[in-house]
């Protein structure tokens, strides 16, 4: 399916973050002890914001378990960053989700990273040529998260989350570990049983193998989806990131797998070169 490959030396490699040194200031030196230089509640502010990214709808109570804080402070910080628009409450319950100023956020940041402004435009170009739900995850750390999307204009599609994480030996993250620098493939499976460990290692070999993964999994708790994702690489050879097609599975037999992995390899060739990867085919 012509889906890219890294090069040899680049196999075991893994995710790096794309970003331009336009600064021509020199930067700081690093503080011998960086935990004198955070602000506690900021600190706390932050997790706040990132826990009802990842889980919206808790009230003050499950929130402040999970940041390990009083309700007291907690609510405190909730009602701080209300005012801003960070986080918005709703309902009797009073639960909360993200505000206007983090969609704001959110834009801003499509338009500003590039690899999501450059991804952006060719899954949008890979949803419609396919009809289903295109999305766009890179490493962070021993996760997998979602940082872009696009979803069709169709009652029955599989939706998805930006900012959605899942552990990379779960089934959104094989891709990406598949191709992750060699010690963070060792920490990953070196968390698992043994017999857990040695097929999680042949699923990644035969990841690597055939170029890209097809995984199925349920979608919205009554039908199953099919997704294919492949990776996509940077001018080093690295993974930058990993694109899915993802789809029910009633609309996805063997014949419309092979159809979608072929705009999916034409897919990430394209990202890849845009990133400045070139591709020995």
């Amino acid at each position: 399916m012509g889906i890219p490959r890294p090069a040899a030396s680049a196999s075991a490699l893994g995710w790096r973050d794309l970003r331009h040194e336009h600064s021509a200031e020199p930067m700081s030196t690093p503080p011998k002890d960086p935990a004198n230089y955070t602000v506690d509640a900021l600190d706390t502010a932050l997790e706040l914001v990132n826990i009802i990214a990842e889980a919206p709808g808790h009230g003050v109570t499950e929130l402040a378990r999970r940041c390990g804080q009083t309700k007291a402070r907690t609510f405190r910080l909730l009602w701080t960053l209300e005012q801003r628009g960070v986080i918005s409450r709703a309902g009797q319950d009073a639960t909360y989700r993200l505000g206007h100023a983090a969609l704001i956020w959110g834009a801003a940041a499509a338009t500003q990273h590039d690899l999501v402004r450059v991804a952006q435009p060719l899954l949008k170009a890979l949803g419609e040529e396919t009809g289903e739900t295109t999305k766009l995850r890179i490493r962070d750390g021993l996760d997998c998260l979602t940082v872009a999307k696009w979803e069709p204009d169709r009652e029955l599609r599989c939706h998805s989350l930006v900012g959605r994480r899942h552990a990379l030996q779960e089934q959104p993250g094989l891709v990406l570990l598949a191709h992750a620098e060699a010690d963070i493939q060792r920490q990953v499976l070196g968390s698992l049983p043994p017999a857990a460990a040695r097929d999680l290692a042949q699923t990644l070999d035969r990841i690597r193998e055939q170029g890209f993964n097809v995984t199925r999994s349920e979608f919205d708790g009554t039908r199953e989806s099919i997704s294919i994702a492949a990776p996509v690489f940077d001018q080093t050879g690295m993974i930058a990131a990993s694109v899915a097609v993802a789809a029910p599975a009633s609309r996805m037999d063997e014949a419309r797998q092979t159809v979608v992995a072929a705009a999916l390899g034409k897919a990430v060739r394209h990202l890849s070169t845009a990133l400045g990867h070139r591709h020995r085919f």
